[in-house]
């Protein structure tokens, strides 16, 4: 017995030096660092008259290498002016505050005038950014009414040779119906300003000059841009041990300190000059080393199968802790090759000081429990433990490395994760409205008005939008559903759950399904069976569409007669209904609220065509809800004989666990 546990010793060394190899293997050589080290150093930014002095990673200039910083993150000059663009808009870079991550916009739209001849409704969409949480006021300007506007409103007074003879300014959150009997205004713009400075513009009443709002509008306003911890300061640490901080595109854009020696996190080594010189020398003896260790390590493997045709003695729980061991060294593997994309690592100690002994527990699944806690600066945590025996690591892997480097205000956000030995965890940000299943058949159930349910709606459209065309590689979440959906304080939905993503290139959309994935009742057509076609973006798509219709459905409480699990005879149902141009009990204004209602049926059953190719891609789906373009009523899905509970059991459904 004891030549075998030694065998199986010798077996672990031997897979833990095939991994440092294999890592070895990836990392970028001494000369390659040293080479990113000389040619990406702090560059000027000139424009003209105005210019920023020190531009650094995570931005570069077009002067410098691509993997100097991130693609999003580059800055040019645009009329005179040193710019950045986010999304489809072009903002002034007035400042960049590097240790606090702070960086200073302005609408490139409004440096010349506020009421320009011709304005198209554009929204504030800073991602990956995000507007900082302190001293922010969200605004819109309403151009082109048709008469004077009421209380809730300020005037903004235009020049005179200007088109624009009624414009007003208002709170983002203020949104009149039907605009105090003026109709729809020609076009509305999203801004934000500095909330000091906006209440100072308003305190006087509700006629703001136009040459004062311009001024404060060129002041700016703040945006974060995101990191693993935003008061570390690495970059500026970087610089002070004698490196360059960059970005290396080989490892998905992770943060490099680039230092004459090689590359290293977060600052370079504390070596002498004398030790600097010898790098080459280090590199040949590692070289040498390394040659050696390979036989040594043949030998190893060698014994290692020898001893492997003994073990069939072995009992089934010694064989079940080696598969366990075996995964977790090959979750360590993929967490180490990627660990630039992966968020705050904490250890089980860390989450049990976090959590207070895991002593409030806010939620429990078949496969994770949830506890809430607190970090050290207070800031509160929800901390998912898994704990399905059968797993094999795949959906927690998928989860730290999908949303590790997903920013979005519809995404739910990633803090850390844990990964030690069998132990297992996820450290969300608390979201304290709980899960959008609550709202629409829970406890919580027709608490939400019909503008509140319409904006969550957009939200979860624009978070999907992000995951299948916002980042370098697509997003297909596979499991869209309202229990996937978490609410913040302020009802701002967030996509979690992304255990059963996939990952797919920007240039084949689609993927291969070796097995069916996500919640009966929200699975599209082509994910379980081939006939329809291969799983795709358009899949999410059908996911949402179901989705839609629950909230529709839910919030009236339209009774199908079957349960409401968003099988096919309830969209068959409500298209009847829907067809023969039936309205549905509401409470309140009935012009507004079937206007919402109506269109998000129609929405929702573009989305669950049987066809993919039928469907609206997500973009069109946004589009469609902010009556960005018309919505006909879609032809009535074909009915494919749905899953249902009673008879299948989906191996990879994910866990019901409320956050």
């Amino acid at each position: 017995m004891r030549a075998m546990e030694g065998c199986d010793s010798a077996a672990e060394a031997v897979w833990a030096l095939l991994c440092a190899l294999v890592l070895l293997g990836l990392l970028p050589t001494s000369s390659q660092s040293y080479l990113i080290y000389q040619i990406c150093p702090p560059v000027q930014l000139s424009c003209g008259e105005l210019s920023i002095p020190s531009v650094v990673a995570p931005f570069r200039t077009d002067e410098q290498l691509k993997s100097c910083g991130r693609k999003s993150f580059r800055l040019f000059c645009h009329g005179g002016y040193p710019a950045i663009q986010i999304n489809s808009a072009i903002y002034w870079v007035k400042d960049i505050e590097y240790q606090s991550r702070i960086l200073t916009l302005v609408n490139m739209d409004f440096v010349g005038t506020l009421c320009p001849s011709t304005v198209t409704n554009t929204t504030l969409d800073v991602s990956p950014f995000v507007l900082t949480t302190t001293d922010v006021q969200r605004l819109a300007i309403y151009y082109n009414f048709s008469c004077r506007m009421g209380k809730g409103f300020w005037n903004l007074s235009c020049p005179a040779n200007a088109t624009s003879s009624f414009v007003y300014l208002a709170t983002e959150s203020f949104s009149p119906h039907p605009y105090w009997g003026c109709g729809r205004p020609g076009a509305v713009v999203h801004i934000a300003l500095r909330q000091s400075e906006f209440e100072q513009l308003t305190e006087d009443g509700r006629s703001i000059d136009h040459e004062r709002f311009m001024e404060v509008l060129r002041h700016g306003f703040r945006v974060v841009w995101p990191g693993a911890n935003p008061d570390s300061g690495w970059c500026e640490s970087c610089n002070n041990s004698g490196g360059n901080c960059t970005f290396d595109n080989r490892w998905a854009a992770g943060q490099i300190c680039s230092c004459r020696g090689g590359s290293y996190y977060p600052v370079c080594p504390s070596l002498g000059t004398a030790e600097w010189g010898t790098s080459t020398k280090k590199v040949i003896i590692g070289i040498t080393l390394g040659t050696g260790g390979f036989f040594v390590l043949s030998c190893l493997l060698f014994c290692f199968l020898r001893f492997r045709h003994s073990r069939a003695a072995c009992s089934r729980q010694d064989i079940e802790t080696r598969k366990k061991l075996k995964e977790t060294k090959h979750i360590e593997t993929i967490l180490r090759r990627y660990w630039p994309l992966a968020p705050e690592r904490y250890s089980y100690l860390d989450l049990d000081n976090m959590t207070n002994s895991f002593s409030d527990k806010i939620g429990k699944g078949g496969f994770a429990t949830v506890f809430k806690g607190k970090l050290l600066n207070g800031h509160s945590v929800a901390v998912k433990v898994l704990n399905n025996p059968k797993s094999n690591g795949k959906e927690f892997v998928n989860e730290v490395l999908s949303i590790g480097w997903t920013y979005h205000v519809n995404i739910v956000s990633l803090l850390g994760y844990c990964s030690e030995g069998p132990n297992r965890a996820l450290i969300y940000e608390f979201m304290p409205n709980g899960s959008l299943e609550r709202f629409i058949f829970g406890d919580k159930h027709g608490t939400l008005g019909w503008d509140k349910l319409y904006a969550i709606a957009v939200g979860i459209a624009r978070g999907l939008e992000y995951l299948h065309h916002g980042c370098e590689m697509s997003i297909l979440h596979f499991d869209i559903k309202p229990h996937s959906i978490l609410l913040d304080e302020e009802f701002c939905p967030k996509i979690s759950d992304f255990g059963l993503a996939k990952l797919c290139g920007m240039e084949k959309p689609d993927v291969f399904m070796s097995d069916a994935r996500g919640t009966v009742g929200y699975i599209a057509p082509e994910v379980f069976n081939p006939r329809y076609g291969r799983a795709s973006a358009k899949s999410d798509v059908y996911s949402y569409g179901m989705m839609v219709l629950e909230m529709v459905g839910g919030r009236k409480n339209i009774e199908p007669h079957v349960d409401h699990t968003s099988e096919i005879y309830y969209p068959h149902w409500i298209f009847k209904h829907l067809e023969l141009n039936e309205n549905f009990e509401v409470c309140g204004d009935p012009t507004k609220e079937e206007e919402i209602s109506r269109r998000m049926i129609m929405v929702g059953l573009w989305c669950i065509q049987t066809n993919p190719a039928e469907r609206p891609s997500i973009n069109r789906v946004a589009a469609m809800l902010e009556e960005r373009i018309e919505v006909d009523i879609p032809p009535m899905p074909v009915l494919y004989s749905p899953l249902r509970r009673s008879e299948v059991s989906v191996a990879t459904l994910t866990s019901e666990v409320h956050f």
